[in-house]
Formats: structure tokens, C-alpha cells, sequence
């Protein structure tokens, strides 16, 4: 059985590795920044999974920094964390190791992975995974390593435990293992790890015999990230591969109708995507990431095709009105999906459309659903979410909750459909009343005004009776956040939670009557401080949640609420974004960082 120092050793190497293996993955480079190093020559042309992490040193300055440090401050269960008894023994640990090679724990993980790290999974029986960790100095990684094999014997002698590493000689070269799970080597002043003794072998006689390297497959060229200043991380993953080497894990489960109806086309791609690659870069204020997602050899099938957007006219740039929360910025050709809906939904599926075909023949005038009410819909959907202006509100709700709004385009032919999404709302309303009226809930107050020549129908909640001289105020309820409207302007329908929110967005279309497309299919986009200062404002009220929901005590109530606001605080400007093209589909992530504190 492995010593306790030898576990201890052995969980540090496993916990500084897992720390860079679950970043971004990206392209190696040399210590002076160069073109990928030899660690992927380690690995062979079979390497159906593969990712590299170019520079470790800088994703250390990232996880040490200033910003990554306030967070961590600002969250109390962090301050728990690194005071527990567990951190505090493997920190021992650590700068025990350090101090027996004259450094510290950062300057050491820096000076044994400056020339990055490099992570395979090759295809074998089974599975073969390698990982090549590239030093500064091969002398320093003997030393380091010689110093770990010693603590972990000398722990060993002193328990009487069974000796904890077993060495063995193969083709010259010495070979260590802790388990029957690994296996690792120094070959040519770098570490390479495998799975298995079996497979460090197998990885040793292809390193000595110079057979077919990764580096000579076409596909790792072409997949390889370009220029002088590759990615802080990359990786790729043979997806075609991988489904044939093991279906049950890989293969991709049918998805239910509603997320068919959503994301259709971008499901049907990771079904039959061929490869896949993504990468990472993180600097002191920004962080960024890309995920490519390639299209079939065949191509995408003729229905799917109906999800993306023709080139240069896919989703709006948002609206920029004060107070923006978040946005959801789509483009999709609802008539297009509902007349191949027979070709992407189940028969139990279709029977719902049929239902609700139906019943909004009773708010159309018994016309058809894809005719009457997706027809005259454009292809450009906004949703919007907004701060509202809680101190103009009479009554000021107790919980305070952000507006929203759907953003549609109109057809122009059809100049009739905006009256009649007017009846509709009527209808809606009614319907609402009626229910009110049977649980006691206070009615909705239709009305209408005008705002910068465009009309708005709205209702409120009737306010609730003044308290009598001897009572105290009851608490605001939360429907008072709500005053719905709808309105039409510029070509646009607007269906909103607040009377607010309209108004706002009224001014903002006035101001851009005819915004851009952009080049993407979804485009969203999230304000973290905005975000954050909503919690602010509910801060008793989600502590009082909290405690209520979780049965925690206020102190543990506070601090989960903190989290959130300061891991809001962190996101700062957001924004993803999905593109399709006939060669792949890319996901983007940019997020330009907060300050947490």
C-alpha cells in the first residue's frame, strides 16, 4: 500500500496536473514563446483526443493574480476553505518539497512546466493516454523528481509500509509506477506519464524506434491554431472516432421537442460532427474561448438547414437602452421550421402543435397557426432585460424583479396583424381577470397612452387598500413589478412585462429604426455588475429566501448571497456568440472582467 507521503507526493503532482488539464486547453510553446515543442511528439497519428496548454507560467499569473485573489476575498466560503485542515496539510506538503529544492511552490511549478504541457488519448485496447509535461531545466525535473521518489521511500521506512514506488528498466530507460493506473518515465529531459506500465512502453519503443508521429498527420496540421502568438490553450477531439470506439458514450441520445425546436440544427451537428477543437485565451481583463464544431461530410441535411441564417443577415445587434440587464438576440424562420415540423418532431410532438394550432384559431379567428401568426412574424427576435425604475413605482414592490420584453420584426405586407395581436392581448387579459376573480387575486386594469407618437396598451395591478390608521403596512407583493404592454413601432412588435420597459424601447428603436444584422445565428449578451447590483437591491429579502429555502442560519445565508453578487461582479461584460457557416458552427465566449470586490 502507497506510504502516506508517497499518496501526499503523488496527489500534488495529480492536483498541479488536473489544475492545467481542466483549464482552456492550448497550442505548446517554448519557454520563449515559439512554434509547439516536441511534447506532441510523444504522441501517435491513433490520438483521437489531444489538448495543449502553451503556457503554464501565465496561467499561474491568472490563477495568483490580483483579480482571481479579490474574488476569493469577497467570497466567505473560499476564506473556510483555504483555513481547513486538509489545505493546510498539503500546503505543508508543498513547501516541504519546495524548500528541499531551494524555491518556492510557484517559482517550481513555473520552472517544471515552462515549456508547457501536453495531454493525449490515443486510440489502443485500451485506451492509451499520455501526458508530456515539458520543464525549463531537465535538471531541475530530475531533482524535483528524485526528491519526491525520496520523501515518499523515506515515509515508507519510517511506517513500515511496503516500499511505495516500483521501478523497472525498459530499453535503458528507468520507469516508474505507483499503481497499476501509472506509469511514468524522464525521457529526454521531459516527464511522460501513461496510463498503465504497458503503455508507457508502448510510447517509449515509438519515441526510440521514430515511428509515426502526431506531428506527420495531416489532421493535427490543419487543426494546429496559426500565427507567431498561438492561444493560451487549444484542443481538438475526433468525434467520428470516438462514437465508433465506444457508441453508449458518445453517441448522442434523440432530444425532446422542445429542444429540437430551439437548437435543432446545432443538435443535429453534434450528433454527426466529425471533429471537434476549441480554444482558450485568459489575459489580466479579459477571457475568451472558441468552440468549433465542424460540419459533416455530407453536409447539414436539407431541414436543418432552415435553422441558420442566409450570410450577412442573421441575428440584430442588440438594443442599447439604459438599465440593459441581458439579451438574447436570435435569428429563426419560425414559418419555415412549422411547415417541416412533420420532418423534426415525433408524432406525439406534432399532436401538441395540433393543439395549439387550434387554440390560437380561437384568438385568430379560426385561422391557420403557421398562416395567421408565424407568417407575418419576421426572422429577428429579440428578448430583452432591463433595471426598472423601482422608486416612480406607486405601489413599490418588496421583491424587485427586472423587466423583459420579446422584440419581433413584422411583415410590412401584412398591416393588419398588429391590431390584431392587440385583440389578442385583450383576450389574454381577460382570461387572466377571470382567474384572478376565482382565487381573490387583484385585477389587471386594461389601459392605453401615448408615448412619442406611438401607442401603448398596458395594464396594472390594482393597488392594494391603504392599511388603516392602526394597522401597519403590509408588504408590497411582487405582481406589482408587472404592468405588461404592448406596443408597435418602426416595423416592430414590442410585448414587454413593464410599461417602463416599453417606453424605453420605444426611444431606443426611434433612435435606430433599422439596426444591423450581425453575422451570427444566436447572439447574447450579460452585464455582471448590473446583475449584481439587482442582488444588492433584494439582499434581505434573498438572505430571508435563503434561510427559509435551505434552513440555513443567517450567517451562511449571507455569505451564499455574497457569492453570488461577487462571482456576478467578476463576469463583467459578457458576450457569446454562435455562428453557422457551411464548414462548421463556432461558439465564442468573451467576457471582459469585473472587479469582484
Amino acid at each position: 500500500m502507497t506510504s502516506t507521503i508517497g499518496r501526499r507526493a503523488i496527489a500534488t503532482i495529480s492536483a498541479a496536473t488536473v489544475l492545467w488539464l481542466s483549464a482552456p486547453r492550448g497550442t505548446l510553446a517554448s519557454a520563449e514563446g515559439g512554434p509547439a515543442g516536441p511534447g506532441s511528439d510523444f504522441l501517435g497519428p491513433e490520438t483521437v483526443v489531444y489538448a495543449e496548454l502553451s503556457r503554464p507560467g501565465e496561467l499561474l499569473d491568472r490563477l495568483t493574480g490580483d483579480r482571481l485573489r479579490g474574488l476569493l476575498n469577497a467570497i466567505p466560503a473560499s476564506a473556510e476553505a483555504l483555513d481547513s485542515p486538509q489545505f493546510q496539510e498539503l500546503r505543508q506538503l508543498v513547501e516541504l518539497i519546495a524548500g528541499r529544492l531551494d524555491t518556492t511552490w510557484d517559482d517550481g511549478l513555473r520552472s517544471l512546466t515552462s515549456g508547457g504541457i501536453v495531454l493525449g488519448v490515443e486510440e489502443a485496447d485500451p485506451p492509451r493516454l499520455v501526458l508530456v509535461v515539458i520543464p525549463e531545466d531537465p535538471a531541475f525535473l530530475e531533482r524535483a523528481h528524485e526528491t519526491l521518489v525520496d520523501l515518499a521511500r523515506e515515509d515508507a521506512r519510517q511506517k513500515g509500509a511496503p516500499e511505495p514506488i516500483s521501478e523497472d528498466n525498459h530499453r535503458g530507460l528507468t520507469t516508474y509506477s505507483v499503481s497499476d493506473e501509472e506509469a511514468h518515465a524522464l525521457i529526454d529531459g521531459k516527464l511522460v506519464l501513461s496510463n498503465s506500465l504497458e503503455a508507457l512502453r508502448a510510447v517509449i519503443d515509438r519515441h526510440l524506434d521514430g515511428g509515426d508521429r502526431l506531428t506527420d498527420s495531416p489532421f493535427f496540421s490543419e487543426r494546429k491554431p496559426d500565427g507567431s502568438e498561438p492561444p493560451l490553450a487549444w484542443a481538438y477531439a475526433r468525434v467520428d472516432r470516438l462514437r465508433e470506439l465506444d457508441p453508449g458514450r458518445f453517441a448522442s441520445e434523440e432530444p425532446d421537442a422542445g429542444a429540437m425546436l430551439l437548437l435543432g440544427a446545432w443538435l443535429e451537428l453534434l450528433q454527426e460532427t466529425p471533429w471537434a477543437s476549441a480554444r482558450v485565451d485568459w489575459s489580466e481583463d479579459r477571457l475568451s474561448a472558441v468552440l468549433t464544431v465542424a460540419t459533416p461530410p455530407k453536409g447539414r441535411s436539407e431541414v436543418m438547414a432552415r435553422f441558420l441564417p442566409p450570410e450577412g443577415a442573421g441575428a440584430p445587434h442588440p438594443i442599447a437602452l439604459p438599465g440593459r440587464l441581458a439579451t438574447i438576440n436570435l435569428w429563426r424562420d419560425q414559418m419555415a421550421l412549422w411547415e417541416a415540423r412533420a420532418d423534426l418532431l415525433p408524432p406525439e410532438a406534432l399532436q401538441g402543435l395540433a393543439q395549439l394550432d387550434s387554440f390560437a384559431g380561437t384568438f385568430f379567428g379560426g385561422r391557420d397557426f403557421g398562416d395567421s401568426v408565424l407568417a407575418p412574424l419576421g426572422d429577428r427576435w429579440q428578448l430583452v432585460a432591463a433595471m426598472q425604475d423601482f422608486d416612480a413605482m406607486d405601489p413599490e414592490p418588496a421583491l424587485k424583479l427586472p423587466a423583459f420584453a420579446l422584440v419581433v420584426g413584422l411583415d410590412a405586407d401584412r398591416p393588419e396583424f398588429p391590431q390584431r395581436l392587440r385583440v389578442v392581448f385583450q383576450s389574454i387579459l381577460g382570461l387572466v381577470n377571470l382567474g384572478a376573480a376565482e382565487t381573490g387575486a387583484p385585477p389587471l386594469m386594461l389601459g392605453a397612452e401615448t408615448h412619442e407618437g406611438v401607442t401603448i396598451s398596458t395594464a396594472t395591478f390594482m393597488a392594494p387598500p391603504e392599511p388603516a390608521d392602526d394597522e401597519p403596512a403590509g408588504e408590497v407583493h411582487a405582481r406589482h413589478n408587472f404592468s405588461p404592454s404592448i406596443a408597435e413601432v418602426e416595423g416592430r412588435f414590442i410585448l414587454s412585462s413593464s410599461l417602463g420597459l416599453t417606453r424605453s424601447l420605444i426611444d431606443a428603436i426611434q433612435d435606430d429604426p433599422e439596426p444591423q444584422s450581425t453575422d451570427a445565428t444566436l447572439l447574447m449578451t450579460a452585464d455582471g455588475p448590473a446583475l449584481a447590483g439587482l442582488v444588492e437591491l433584494n439582499r434581505e429579502r434573498l438572505v430571508l429566501q435563503n434561510m427559509l429555502e435551505r434552513g440555513n442560519d443567517r450567517t451562511a445565508a449571507e455569505r451564499d448571497v455574497e457569492t453570488l453578487a461577487a462571482l456576478l461582479r467578476s463576469l463583467g461584460q459578457a458576450t457569446l456568440r454562435v455562428s453557422d457557416d457551411d464548414d462548421a458552427s463556432t461558439l465564442s465566449l468573451d467576457v471582459q472582467l469585473g472587479d469582484p470586490r
